[in-house]
C-alpha cells in the first residue's frame, strides 16, 4: 500500500493561497457593506433672471434652511465644455473673477444672492457651485447663447 502524502512545501502553499482567498472574499464582501461617512453637499438652486446682450444673471432660489458661509463653496465656469480657469473662484467670494461676478447681501450663501456671467453669441455655458470640503457639485446650470 502506497502511503505518500502531499510533501509539507506544497501543503503550506496550498494553505496560504487558500487564507489568501478567503481574506480577500471576506475583504470584498465586509467593503461594499460599508458606506461612505462623508455627507453630500448641501444643495444650491439658480434660477435665471435675464440673458441680456453680454450678460447672464442668476438668482440664488434655493439654499439650505441653516446658512453656510459662501467661503465653503467655489465657482467654475465652462466655456464650450472648457474649464474658464481665469473665472475661478475658489473659494467664492463677493466681486468678478474673469467671467464671473458673485454678489453677496450676508455674509453666508443664501436665496437673492446673485450670479452674473460675461457671455459672447454662438457659445455654450456651464456654471457650477461646488462644496470645497468634498469637491462635489452642489448646483449646475447649463445654457447656450444664442
Amino acid at each position: 500500500m502506497n502511503t505518500r502524502g502531499v510533501s509539507p512545501v506544497i501543503a503550506v502553499v496550498l494553505m496560504v493561497a487558500i487564507t489568501v482567498v478567503l481574506a480577500s472574499v471576506v475583504y470584498i464582501t465586509v467593503s461594499s457593506l460599508v458606506t461612505s461617512t462623508s455627507s453630500p453637499p448641501p444643495l444650491i438652486f439658480l434660477s435665471k433672471l435675464t440673458s441680456d446682450p453680454g450678460t447672464a444673471a442668476f438668482e440664488v432660489t434655493g439654499a439650505p434652511e441653516n446658512p453656510l458661509a459662501y467661503r465653503l463653496f467655489s465657482a467654475v465656469l465652462l466655456i464650450n465644455g472648457t474649464v474658464d480657469e481665469a473665472s475661478r473662484m475658489d473659494p467664492l467670494e463677493p466681486g468678478t473673477v474673469g467671467n464671473v461676478t458673485y454678489i453677496d447681501f450676508d455674509g453666508k450663501l443664501t436665496k437673492g444672492d446673485k450670479f452674473t456671467v460675461s457671455v459672447v453669441p454662438d457659445t455654450d455655458y456651464d456654471l457650477a457651485i461646488i462644496w470645497r470640503s468634498s469637491g462635489d457639485k452642489s448646483f449646475g446650470v447649463s445654457w447656450s447663447e444664442q
